[in-house]
């Protein structure tokens, strides 16, 4: 996307759910220092569970249904679906993500 130029930094911002400073310091970084180092994952923060397919699929679903009214009945029902824990602040990073990526692809729709 950043190779095109109809393609704003917001726009870019929006599809791939980094804020537009982010975007920013990789095509900085990609100009100093090329691809690979920008490829490169450098975990300073959050280190968690891996949002899978099948736990994707489970949350847009149930997005797109309205089936929770908040994040903690969405990390019940996943807990209870795949028998495992999940902590509260994962499930609504996982809720934001999924959320924002439904509303590019119906405004993409429209």
């Amino acid at each position: 996307m950043g190779f095109t130029p109809e393609n704003t930094l917001a726009e870019i911002s929006e599809v791939i759910g980094r804020d537009v400073m982010t975007i920013q310091r990789w095509f900085k970084t990609y100009r100093k220092e090329g691809l690979e180092v920008v490829l490169k994952r450098h975990y300073k923060g959050r280190t968690g569970r891996i949002l899978d397919e099948e736990i994707q699929s489970f949350l847009s679903e149930g997005l797109e249904n309205a089936s929770w009214n908040t994040a903690v009945q969405a990390q019940q029902d996943l807990e209870k679906k795949f028998k495992s824990s999940f902590k509260y602040k994962t499930v609504w990073v996982w809720l934001k993500k999924i959320r924002r990526g439904i509303a590019c692809s119906k405004s993409r729709q429209a």
